[in-house]
């Protein structure tokens, strides 16, 4: 199972922005790779989601 710390760190090297962990648990709910909850304070930007597709699919996440 990748960490957030190793999503954080291949954003970072690759996209040159620092993701926040709230980032990843949105986008990986989207993905379906953890259950929903009901209401996040701080959703994922509209402009970050690719990227994180990106890192999902690099890590074989999706």
């Amino acid at each position: 199972m990748v960490t957030y710390k190793q999503i954080t760190e291949y954003i970072k090297k690759e996209y040159g922005y620092t993701a926040q962990t709230c980032w990843i648990a949105h986008k990986k709910e989207i993905c379906e790779l953890i259950p929903k909850k009901p209401s996040r304070v701080k959703p994922c930007p509209t402009s970050k989601q690719k990227d994180f597709i990106e890192t999902f699919k690099h890590f074989n996440m999706i």
